[in-house]
């Protein structure tokens, strides 16, 4: 055939399509392997098998639409036609056999199982042919009583989110912009708050300052602690302002703490300056301490900005994402906890080609970590009475400043923001190395209940060929080509195999009709209207194909190696010799679900996948965490890894199941740490208020008050670093 394109020959070839599908029926499918092969005898129209060569000029699928417009002309006569002459025009028109591009979705793949094919196999009579007009119009029985399964193919304040590819380098530049500003504000506080240390540790210790004379003027000192302190806070505005909205919505959260220690340090200095008061003859200024709070605030927006824009140049990243889809699956949530023995929440290892949703959901860290406390506010109340009751003892108003001010400076969490933001930088950075992102702590959060994933076959084994031996007159490329067909529609790590295999040459596959999934065995479809039937010896059996065992037996004697059958038209056409083994990353992705005790069911599409197969992989201490679901429970989960256009994500991966497996491990690792830390600084807060009650109550505030505060938050920095630090 010409590669120039011929309208009148391509409407010959589906003519002849026509007459040669007319002849043989889905009946002569389902009945028995004998009944196939007398249509076959009484079929003497053979179905021409000519090659359709794409033309340069126009595509194939508009020769397709141009013969359908023709045709469109002549429909309006149907109508007069009786109802059943026309219903059976409309079945013939739909099984017109047709070249279908690789890169096109197939919509006519429906799956079953043996047993159900069995079951339509034995009915006689008008059943059969009833059952037949269902087929034919889509339309499935349920199972054993079950429903039929159908496949359907400020630095805190958020940016615009990511919604399409368009949008990476606009929103990019907003997020370097935030992280510009959150290093300007933080080493600026980091200048101030030296300058506070050098002025606090030359007064406590009469060492002399250049052009200063601290001697000369006692005013002098607390201007410049207070020149300090209202520069610190002009920088860091937008979180006190943060704390002070809180305060209105009678909440409290770490920023209105902060708020507290500023006005009540702020009050101290104005008596120091009004009433020149002193507590033994010496001036106490928590200013430093003040400002240390605000620069480890900071410092912590700013690990947690530049983690979002770390983790945005994953998702980002060109190339289509493995992603955690949680949303559960009532209808099967029973299903999959009978297979599995877990009752917890279901994970979806699956595909998308962009993940939305990033820059919200990445935001809430910002809200989790000034997330507003009951205790927080139970602290700020029970500090205001206490400084009651120490002016109603004291009798003077700037002891109990004093003591409000050491208080609020004592029960503020230094270092919680700080353990809020760097376990999840530190783990979020180790599942960037591996291709991981976790999207934000709310991630930790909202997987915490989870106990299974359920990952495709195909994301988890690799197939290698180890060799092919083919019978009568079957070539290797018409092999290769139906398998591609298949597997290109039915999915699993067997259509990569096949699909690489297939020549350059090559640009579109043969349609493949009425796919049926033998359980355990392997598929049966029509393609060029016979019989293609691929899988195990039990499936050849089941059709009454001849395998002469003794010719395979050294095959299955070998290790990690699998043999695929395959018969066309009733005969042995060709045995395949494969090997699984793991994807890249795989066996390290396993071992990580093992440690956290991750339960990986594999939803499997190859009848060659089985538990046996994976325990030979992957030598599990609990082999009970790794398993291979049922077919009838998997074909309920196939939706769920096509690949999307846009699905917003908890977890995602630019490297399949590794990245995914160490950006779960990481969100365990960050929970741990959040919930410890937070236990650590109940404990320092309640320790420190009862402390300071008691020095405070039964004597004068001490000039060495601030340095004591200071060594307090020392001593319990210490296990909040380990746990954020070695939380991974």
């Amino acid at each position: 055939m010409d590669n120039k394109f011929n309208l009148d020959e391509l409407k010959k070839y589906l003519s002849d399509y026509e007459q040669a599908s007319s002849s043989f029926t889905l009946e002569d499918i389902v009945l028995s392997k004998d009944t196939v092969k007398n249509t076959n005898k009484k079929t003497e129209t053979e179905i021409i098998d000519t090659e359709v060569v794409k033309p340069k000029e126009m595509s194939i699928t508009d020769a397709f639409e141009a013969i359908k417009a023709e045709k469109s002309e002549n429909e309006k006569e149907n109508t007069d036609l009786p109802k059943q002459q026309v219903v059976l025009e409309q079945t013939k028109t739909e099984v017109e056999h047709k070249s279908v591009e690789i890169t096109s979705e197939i919509d006519n793949k429906r799956f079953f199982d043996t047993e159900t094919f069995e079951s339509i196999k034995n009915k006689t009579g008008d059943e059969i042919k009833s059952s037949l007009v269902d087929f034919a119009n889509g339309v499935e029985e349920p199972d054993d009583g079950e429903e039929p399964v159908v496949f359907e193919t400020d630095l805190t304040e958020e940016i615009d989110d990511f919604e399409s590819p368009e949008e990476k380098e606009d929103i990019l530049l907003e997020l370097k912009k935030m992280n510009s500003s959150a290093s300007f504000k933080f080493y600026l506080t980091l200048i101030l708050a030296f300058a506070s240390a050098i002025l606090y540790a030359a007064v406590g210790m009469n060492i002399s300052i250049p052009a200063i004379n601290l001697d000369g003027s006692s005013k002098l000192i607390v201007t410049l602690f207070i020149s300090l302190s209202v520069l610190a806070s002009a920088v860091n505005i937008n979180s006190l302002f943060k704390g002070a909205a809180s305060l209105v919505k009678f909440k409290c959260i770490p920023e209105t703490l902060l708020l507290f220690a500023f006005v009540s340090n702020a009050a101290l200095n104005i008596c120091y300056l009004v009433n020149d008061v002193t507590f033994g003859g010496k001036y106490i200024s928590f200013d430093f301490i003040y400002i240390l709070l605000l620069l480890f605030n900071i410092m912590s927006k700013k690990i947690m900005a530049k983690n979002i824009l770390k983790n945005f140049l994953i998702a980002a990243s060109d190339g289509q994402k493995t992603v955690v889809d949680r949303p559960q699956m009532e209808e099967i949530a029973n299903d999959i906890m009978l297979e599995t023995g877990n009752g917890g929440d279901i994970l979806y290892a699956t595909k998308s080609k962009f993940v939305s949703e990033f820059i919200h959901n990445s935001f809430k860290d910002f809200e989790l970590c000034s997330k507003p406390s009951g205790f927080n506010m139970f602290l700020s109340i029970a500090v205001l009475i206490l400084s009651v009751i120490v002016y109603i003892l004291s009798k003077s108003g700037a002891h109990a400043i004093a003591y409000a001010a050491g208080a609020f400076c004592v029960i503020t969490p230094a270092l919680f923001t700080f353990s809020f933001a760097v376990p999840i930088f530190i783990n979020s950075r180790k599942a960037r190395k591996f291709g991981g992102a976790i999207v934000g702590s709310e991630s930790a959060y909202a997987l915490e209940d989870a106990q299974t994933i359920i990952v495709d076959d195909s994301d988890v084994f690799n197939v290698a060929l180890n060799g092919i031996r083919l019978y009568g007159d079957f070539s290797i490329d018409e092999a290769i080509l139906y398998l591609s067909s298949l597997y290109n529609t039915v999915g699993g790590p067997l259509k990569r195999l096949f699909i690489d295999m297939l020549g350059e040459e090559v640009v579109s596959l043969p349609r493949v009709d009425e796919i049926y999934y033998h359980d355990t065995m392997g598929y049966s479809c029509l393609i060029h209207s016979k019989v293609f039937v691929v899988g195990n010896k039990n499936l050849m059996s089941h059709f009454g194909i001849e395998v002469d065992d003794s010719e395979f037996d050294i095959v299955y004697k070998q290790k990690q190696k699998s043999v695929l059958f395959v018969s066309y038209d009733d005969k042995l056409v060709g045995v395949f010799l494969l090997s699984y083994t793991f994807s890249h990353g795989v066996s390290k992705a396993f071992s990580l679900f093992e440690k956290d005790q991750m339960n990986v069911a594999i939803a499997e599409r190859d009848a060659n996948i089985t538990t046996e197969l994976l325990h030979s992989c992957y030598k599990a201490n609990d082999k009970g965490l790794f398993k291979v679901m049922n077919f009838r429970t998997a074909r309920n989960c196939f939706g769920k890894f096509e690949l999307k256009n846009k699905t917003p994500s908890l977890l995602l991966s630019n490297t399949g199941l590794k990245g995914i497996a160490f950006a779960y491990h990481g969100c365990k690792s960050i929970l741990f740490a959040i919930k410890s830390s937070g236990i650590i600084k109940t404990l320092s807060s309640i320790m420190a208020i009862v402390l300071i009650s008691f020095l405070l109550m039964f004597s004068e505030p001490g000039a060495d008050l601030p340095s004591q505060i200071l060594f307090y938050h020392l001593l319990w920095s210490m296990p909040i670093l380990l746990v954020s630090f070695f939380s991974k």
